[in-house]
């Protein structure tokens, strides 16, 4: 989601990450918020790190990269990965970004070619149980996921959609033997975004019609993306 875009369309979903700084100016969101987003990170189960920035921390003491993924251009994975690397300017020294395909990602991070994989979506969703049933052929878990500190990460709390922070802090757990334990992370939500002057403007009716459809449909959104039970929707700036 360009910046150039929140001029040029209508109406669109997207994860609030993917909103420009000025968004409370350019953007309308229409309706309540529709889900969250929560930030996943993975890295091989034989990991010794259990923390994003303790990771990034040793691969910068020890001069080395740390090749990390969060899927192809567009995702919310990626763009969120780009806000954590640019927070901080040894982050950014340290951290090499590379656009791959989820798949091929948890290949080669099973392999020891990636160190990390980033992925931004709902705690019950397929994703998520992907990474705890994969296992090795001796039955061994593959992947684990690592703490993300929004402490850790020097400007990131600072980033702001619609008036109000861009991520929150957040945990969730997940179950199942020695891999269970509770992963603190940060998240923030997707939403039906519109051009403000096309919502004020000639597609007022339609903003109008389409906000009230989405309310309505709330129940059936909340089940189709898997959205936990206790989330509620911010409150944002109109």
């Amino acid at each position: 989601f360009k910046q150039k875009t929140a001029y040029e369309i209508g109406v669109r979903l997207v994860g609030s990450e993917m909103c420009i700084r000025d968004s409370a100016r350019t953007l309308l969101v229409v309706g309540q918020p529709v889900y969250p987003y929560t930030l996943f990170a993975v890295v091989r189960a034989d990991s010794s790190y259990d923390d994003l920035w303790q990771m990034v921390k040793a691969h910068r003491n020890e001069g080395k990269k740390l090749s990390v993924s969060a899927g192809k251009e567009g995702s919310g994975g990626l763009v969120t990965l780009r806000n954590l690397v640019n927070a901080d300017d040894g982050v950014k020294q340290t951290v090499d970004i590379v656009s791959l395909d989820q798949n091929i990602a948890l290949q080669q991070l099973e392999n020891g070619q990636l160190g990390v994989f980033l992925s931004m979506d709902s705690p019950d969703s397929d994703f998520v149980e992907k990474i705890r049933k994969a296992m090795t052929p001796d039955g061994k878990q593959k992947f684990k996921f690592v703490d993300v500190d929004l402490s850790d990460f020097g400007k990131l709390d600072a980033k702001r959609a619609f008036n109000r922070p861009l991520y929150q802090e957040t945990q969730f757990n997940v179950p199942g033997g020695w891999f269970g334990r509770t992963v603190n992370t940060v998240t923030t939500f997707a939403a039906v975004v519109a051009n403000k002057d096309w919502a004020n403007g000639a597609g007022s009716k339609a903003t109008v019609s389409l906000g009230k459809g989405l309310d309505d449909a709330t129940a059936l959104v909340r089940e189709a993306t898997k959205t936990p039970r206790e989330w509620t929707p911010p409150a944002l700036a109109r």
